[in-house]
């Protein structure tokens, strides 16, 4: 019969995989989140003072990369292990639920 210290470490370690989702999500979630935000001081930006098109674009990337750093960052604070694929996930999702929401 196993101690309860290795059952404990063993339900962690199956555990693990289902944290490491969900620290993504939350973390594709908190950067799509400062996206929208941010695109839409941009969008208040170019009204009040008329960009350019290659400006808004470029600064429309801009804030899409620091977006995508955000979410993983995020998504790995705290984590122990998996760090790289829980932050590669993270930025996966941010790019699908970003499509999604972009796409309206």
């Amino acid at each position: 019969m196993p101690s309860s210290k290795a059952a404990a470490q063993k339900k962690g370690a199956n555990g693990g995989g289902k944290l490491a989702v969900g620290k993504a999500v939350k973390g594709a979630i908190f950067g799509l989140i400062v996206t929208v935000l941010s695109v839409l001081v941009l969008a208040i930006i170019v009204k009040q003072f008329g960009l350019s098109d290659g400006a808004i674009a470029a600064v429309n990337q801009a804030v899409k990369v620091v977006a995508i750093f955000i979410t993983a960052f995020i998504a790995t604070s705290g984590a122990d292990q998996n760090k790289i694929l829980t932050g590669a996930l993270a930025g996966a999702l941010y790019v699908l639920f970003g499509f999604g929401t972009f796409s309206l």
